[in-house]
């Protein structure tokens, strides 16, 4: 669909649309092939898009437009003025004025689905919607694997105190993509590092250690490991538990209910399986 754009009305509809690109859609209505060309863009572009927005100006209903699209370098119509950012980036005119050249256009002021993604996750991040963040940021390093985008996903995975999935991920970043989003990243990465070596947990460590047979210090060791963010350490001390009682106490349920909060870590299969060797 389209906007009209009239006299009364084009202030509001250039203010309103200032963040979105603007396709403005020069053109007679008396003139077939106009109309042809404007049928066949309309369904390009979404009328309450947030990305585009496409503008009739119909120069025989409103005359006192024609000077203007004059000056905006109009000669024949049909014709597209492409407006981004409040400046005229492109002009469709004559023999270019067609819906190839069109949906070119649109291919390039419009976000791709990985970008579209991407702004999403960051967009539920800052709202506290981690599992939304993260299912958004998968689909958009699926389709494409930028650092960039693996930088918002350790960002999740730091928020979900999975700290050796963040670190994977900030361990593989290129040079090139070491900007200031990493370095922060990396220091609330070394400091939740730090808060892990709690007392507790250095207490219960030495423990284990003269008794690695003792379950029930195991177990209390894991939870440790699991709320410091040390979710495979926590995994395997688990695992060396069921295998030796798959019934003891909640052990199974603790591993499960682990496993549940890695959701897109890599590691996530491979433990699954080792339980379900052991049970099956």
């Amino acid at each position: 669909m389209s906007l009209e754009l009239t006299p009364e009305n084009m202030q509001g509809v250039f203010d309103e649309n200032a963040g979105k690109a603007m396709l403005l859609f020069v053109y007679s209505a008396q003139d077939p092939e106009s109309t042809k060309l404007l049928q066949a863009t309309e369904p390009l572009v979404p009328e309450s898009g947030p990305y585009a927005v496409l503008i009739r100006i119909d120069i025989d209903a409103h005359p006192e437009f024609q000077q203007m699209v004059v000056q905006w370098g109009v000669r024949s119509v049909p014709s597209v003025i492409v407006v981004q950012k409040g400046r005229i980036s492109g002009l469709l005119q004559a023999e270019q004025a067609t819906i190839e050249n069109i949906k070119k256009v649109l291919d390039q002021v419009m976000p791709k689905t990985d970008e579209i993604d991407a702004g999403e996750a960051k967009t539920a991040l800052e709202k506290g919607d981690v599992k939304t963040a993260l299912l958004k940021i998968n689909a958009a390093i699926a389709a494409n694997d930028k650092p960039e985008y693996q930088l918002v996903k350790a960002d999740i995975e730091l928020r979900n105190n999975n700290l050796n999935a963040a670190k994977k991920i900030l361990d593989a970043i290129p040079l090139e993509g070491q900007d200031s989003y990493y370095q922060k990243l990396k220091s609330a990465l070394e400091l939740a590092g730090k808060a892990a070596k709690s007392p507790d947990v250095e207490k219960l460590e030495e423990e284990y250690e003269k008794d690695p047979s003792d379950k029930g210090t195991a177990k209390k060791l894991a939870v440790k490991y699991n709320e410091a963010g040390e979710k495979i350490k926590a995994l395997d001390l688990l695992f060396s538990i069921l295998r030796k009682d798959l019934a003891f106490e909640d052990t199974k349920k603790l591993y499960l209910d682990i496993l549940a909060t890695m959701e897109g870590d890599p590691e996530v299969s491979a433990y699954r399986r080792k339980l379900y060797t052991l049970m099956y």
